[in-house]
């Protein structure tokens, strides 16, 4: 599962493997961002984060 901000010319990607997404089940899915840290959220437990304070660091 990916996420992605996109902040002027800049994109910055938060992604996780864990867990497979399956089809036909229902997920708690949240995307939370601010000006330092973007994160990924399902079912209740942090999967992945991405800092946002270094524009060299983005992944295009």
């Amino acid at each position: 599962m990916q996420s992605q901000v996109v902040i002027s010319d800049e994109q910055f990607c938060c992604e996780t493997t864990e867990p497979d997404i399956e089809a036909n089940r229902w997920y708690h899915i949240v995307v939370r961002v601010s000006r330092q840290k973007q994160e990924l959220w399902i079912n209740g437990k942090l999967r992945g984060t991405q800092e946002m304070t270094n524009p060299d660091e983005a992944h295009h």
